[in-house]
């Protein structure tokens, strides 16, 4: 049972889902005990054909997920053409499917979740024995020497405009807010917080392409899985349009990574006057707080299918980290 819950969360953290088989079916799915005592498992996984993956049965991935669990999958995959009409009649007609691999918006996860009663929560399933990994990485136990938080930002493509673009003053209401309640309104005392702040602006760089290496200064490119990305400037035509962050803070990170032993790069975002491009940072260095743009190295950045280290995945999560800790 317990293998069978860990692959449940496995997919749920890999993939939307929606597991519509009621609580009480859950021992059903997991099927029954032999006759020498060894329990069994079996999860009906409802998924949308895709191009990329000729079966979902006999891939891989499928079958590595099966050989680590001990759970084996059926999986019931619909035709990409009409796969909404498919899936609506499956839910309505209460079929045995014990997760959907579905991107389900806001929306429909309310309806689906409070009115329908599909949705089963997994939160009680993050236990040290189903997922050491995860569990660890919740359970962080350093205090944060100053007062911490992460930004989701909206439009960056568009100029950052809108509600919840950083162009908005939401963050800095925030501040001010907050200095309010601890220390009482000051509009002097919130300019000087944000001075004082430091950030890392967490965007992609390019990686360097051989395929297209007119377009790049391969000694200031940056490589897939040579670690987490700081673009020290970004902007077109050199430096136009970007933060440019000073030496003295640029100091300052490297230190922080090299002290946590983080592997990353300084790099640019391609040849002078072929390459650039844009972020956030720029933005927020107006209020004059220290920011450099940070990130992973993409190959085809902005394509249909980007493609990213996972190992400079792993280095840019604990180089985040560290920041928070450390800066």
């Amino acid at each position: 049972m317990k293998k069978l819950l860990a692959l449940v969360l496995a997919l749920c953290l890999c993939f939307t889902t929606a597991a519509c088989a009621p609580a009480a079916d859950t021992s059903a799915a997991a099927g029954s005990a032999s006759a020498a005592g060894t329990e069994t498992a079996a999860l009906n996984v409802w998924a949308i054909e895709s191009a990329a993956i000729t079966d979902y049965a006999t891939n891989g991935q499928s079958r590595w997920m099966e050989q680590q669990t001990g759970v084996s999958v059926n999986w019931m995959a619909v035709p990409a053409q009409g796969w909404y009409s498919a899936f609506q009649a499956s839910v309505m007609a209460e079929e045995d499917v014990d997760v959907y691999l579905y991107p389900f918006d806001t929306m429909e996860a309310e309806m689906l979740g409070s009115q329908m009663g599909c949705i089963i929560p997994l939160e009680d399933l993050i236990t040290p024995e189903n997922t050491p990994n995860l569990w660890a990485m919740l359970q962080e136990d350093k205090p944060l020497k100053r007062t911490s938080c992460c930004l989701l930002v909206d439009k960056e493509e568009i100029g950052s405009v809108g509600a919840t673009g950083m162009q908005a003053h939401f963050f800095e209401n925030v501040v001010a807010e907050l200095i309010a309640l601890t220390q009482g309104e000051s509009f002097l005392a919130t300019r000087r917080c944000l001075r004082n702040s430091k950030m890392l602006s967490s965007d992609v760089s390019a990686g360097y392409d051989p395929l297209y290496a007119d377009a790049f200064e391969k000694r200031s490119s940056a490589f897939l899985s040579r670690g987490m990305t700081f673009n020290k400037f970004t902007g077109s035509r050199g430096k136009s349009g970007s933060n440019d962050a000073n030496a003295e803070y640029v100091a300052r990170i490297r230190a922080i990574m090299d002290e946590a032993n983080v592997s990353c790069q300084f790099c640019e975002l391609g040849k002078v006057d072929v390459g650039g491009g844009g972020t956030i940072a720029y933005i927020m260095a107006k209020y004059g707080m220290e920011v450099i743009d940070s990130g992973v190295a993409l190959l085809s950045m902005h394509a249909p299918y980007e493609v990213s280290s996972k190992a400079d995945v792993y280095e840019a999560y604990r180089g985040y980290r560290a920041f928070l800790q450390k800066a």
